[in-house]
């Protein structure tokens, strides 16, 4: 399925047919029924489960069994969601939705995109110290952006998932993008070029986060 989603994308000028749609909807439901369970789960209780090897088994149907693919297949998969703001999506200015809200809703703005894939590669096994949501300026459009990072390795430059892009590139050739601080459930980092990387603190401190986790009966680590 996953193979016949990727080659039904948008078109250049950011239209999607109704068949591509239509897929895009099967698929993310599909992945939806499958993993969040286990995306939104204490890892005690998901260690307990067998849905992550579903999850995998099913990626690997479609030869994306290696990380780096799952990752891209994630990417790819879920950027055929609709990109909404929060004012028309959810009638708030701010408000950062669930996996569960933006997959089974169609999308929302650049947060939504970001926290989901994060859960449902997490869910798939990924580790946490390869994942951070990154906060960004673009310039040239005068706003800031959420997207996913992903670092394979330590010292490797991190990947960004990006709801606005398919191809998932390393930072550096991503030079619109210009990062401010990242986090996760284990901690803050700066990300502006004078000090990148250097740890801030607990992500207890990033209040939206906080409250966000805790309407998923989750907590920070």
């Amino acid at each position: 399925m996953l193979n016949t989603l990727l080659l039904s994308r948008a078109d250049s000028t950011g239209g999607k047919s109704n068949q591509s749609r239509a897929i895009a909807n099967l698929a993310v439901r599909t992945l939806a029924s499958i993993s969040l369970a286990v995306c939104l789960a204490p890892a005690s209780q998901a260690a307990q489960t067998q849905a992550p090897s579903s999850i995998y088994e099913l990626l690997a149907a479609q030869g994306a069994a290696d990380e780096q693919s799952r990752v891209n297949a994630i990417n790819a998969t879920l950027n055929l969601l609709t990109y909404t703001n929060d004012d028309k999506k959810w009638g708030k200015p701010d408000y950062w939705a669930t996996p569960r809200e933006a997959l089974l809703n169609d999308g929302g703005d650049c947060e939504d995109f970001a926290i989901s894939k994060y859960f449902i590669l997490r869910g798939l096994g990924i580790e946490e110290d390869k994942l951070q949501m990154m906060y960004t300026n673009v310039p040239s459009a005068g706003e800031a952006h959420m997207v996913l990072t992903y670092q394979p390795d330590q010292g490797s430059s991190p990947l960004v998932l990006d709801n606005m892009k398919n191809d998932v590139l390393p930072t550096e050739k991503r030079p619109e993008l210009v990062p401010i601080y990242s986090f996760n459930r284990e901690g803050i980092w700066s990300q502006k070029r004078e000090d990148r990387g250097r740890y801030v603190g607990s992500s207890k401190q990033h209040k939206t986060w906080t409250e966000f986790l805790e309407r998923m009966n989750l907590s920070n680590r």
